[in-house]
């Protein structure tokens, strides 16, 4: 099975809402400005990509997933 970039993007945005909830754009941010402070402005762009969906996400009012508890 081959996943594209984009179906990549839509995949890490709704674990990085499961992971940090209503923190997950900030958390986005933080990452989108160390990557670009590294240099790395195509991962910069990538996390732009999925800060984006995120948003999309928020305002379609899907719910993030509720974290597993582990042990």
């Amino acid at each position: 099975m081959i996943v594209t970039l984009e179906q990549s993007i839509r995949i890490y945005a709704r674990a990085t809402r499961t992971w940090f909830g209503d923190k997950a754009c900030q958390k986005t941010q933080e990452r989108i400005d160390q990557l670009a402070r590294a240099g790395d402005l195509d991962g910069a762009e990538v996390h732009h990509r999925v800060k984006q969906h995120i948003i999309e996400l928020n305002k379609q009012d899907v719910p993030a997933p509720k974290r597993m508890a582990v042990g």
